[in-house]
């Protein structure tokens, strides 16, 4: 059987400052316990601390531990450029040694969906569209789609890889 642990940035009456250090310590204790993953969901707007940038998090997580399997527990993919989310998960991957996994969503609050520009009826096509982009990059190093709806573009090549 794997445990992992997912943490929640929304704590209220917790400063930003204090529960992302809580995070990582979290995080390093975990690996010393021997859990299997450590991760986290992107999350916006949430009253209270919030995991807006996991990116940055889960660098110090890597730095810190040595087996964990640090984990996207959510990155909304609609929300973002899809070469972006797989170059920020190659970084991650070979800052920890291979230990980066991700998971995705398509979001659910209409909130976050209007402040990014994104439509609730186009979550479910930006998805698909960004999970193809993602794949390719990562495991081909290179993506073209220049009749993409959401994300054309003329061949790339995409560093670094994981």
């Amino acid at each position: 059987m794997k445990i992992g642990i997912i943490s929640d940035g929304a704590l209220a009456g917790t400063p930003p400052q204090r529960k992302m250090h809580d995070m990582i310590r979290e995080a390093v204790r975990a690996d010393e316990l021997g859990f299997y993953c450590w991760g986290t969901s992107e999350a916006h707007f949430i009253d209270g601390p919030t995991i807006s940038a996991p990116d940055a998090l889960y660098g110090a997580v890597a730095a810190l531990t040595k087996n964990i399997i640090i984990r996207y527990m959510a990155v909304t993919i609609p929300f973002h450029n899809p070469i972006t989310v797989a170059e920020r998960l190659a970084t991650l991957d070979i800052l920890s040694n291979g230990r980066a996994e991700l998971c995705t969503a398509r979001g659910n609050n209409k909130l976050v969906m209007q402040a990014f520009g994104v439509k609730p009826a186009e979550t479910k096509d930006r998805w698909k569209e960004a999970i193809t982009v993602i794949g390719q990059t990562l495991t081909k190093g290179v993506v073209y789609d220049p009749n993409g709806k959401y994300w054309p573009f003329e061949e790339v090549k995409v560093n670094p890889r994981p």
